[in-house]
This record gives C-alpha cells, structure tokens and sequence, in this order.
C-alpha cells in the first residue's frame, strides 16, 4: 500500500476523526441494522486510518531516542481516555439510551476532529 508521510498522517488524523464521529452519529439515527453493520464497516476504516496516521505522526516527528517515551505517553494517554469513556459511557446509557450516548459520542469525535483541522489549518 501507500506509505503515510508526516504531512499527510497529519491530515489524516483529523479527517479520520471526522468521519469515525459522523459514522457513529449515522450508526445512532440508523433504521436497519444492516445500514448500522455498513456504517460500522466505514467508521472502522477511518478509525484504522486515523490510528496508523498518529503513529506515524510520532515516528516521522519525534527524535529517534524519544520513541519509546512518546509512543508510552500517547498509549497512556489513550487508556485514560478509554476508561473515562466507559465510566462516562455507562452513565450516559443508563440516563440517555444507548443511541443517544452513541450519538453524543460521534458529536465528540466529530468535534475533536474539527478542532483537529482547524488547528492544522493555522
């Protein structure tokens, strides 16, 4: 496949947040669970996406002797917010429906993703 450069994991990062946030928006309001599992499919793809895209970020950005410290502090940083999503996730289910936390999800990651490229865009 194509090799991600610096410049255009930085674009992808953004953009796989995006359409991760806008695939679990649609996966919310979705009538059928055939068209959830097809949005699901998309959104998956663009998380992957996004994924490889900042680890490629760290590898082409970082000094190679600060490697291990920056991908241990992305990983960390990554499970803090996993395990407050949960904590969070569980609450909202319980107090919203599970549609509704999905669908307050997807408006997160759509709003990070967005900052995201604003960001880029300066």
């Amino acid at each position: 496949g194509r090799r991600l450069t610096g410049s255009t994991a930085a674009l992808a990062v953004p953009t796989g947040t995006i359409v991760t946030g806008l695939s679990l928006i649609s996966a919310a309001l979705a009538g059928a669970l055939v068209l959830a599992l097809a949005i699901f499919v998309a959104g998956g793809a663009a998380n992957g996406t996004e994924n490889v895209a900042m680890r490629t970020l760290i590898h082409a950005r970082v000094a190679d002797g600060l490697w291990g410290r920056a991908y241990a502090a992305y990983h960390g940083a990554m499970t803090a917010a996993e395990f407050t999503a949960f904590a969070i996730g569980g609450l909202l289910v319980e107090a919203t429906g599970p549609r509704e936390t999905m669908a307050i999800a997807g408006a997160g990651a759509l709003l990070a993703g967005l900052a995201g490229a604003l960001r880029l865009l300066r």
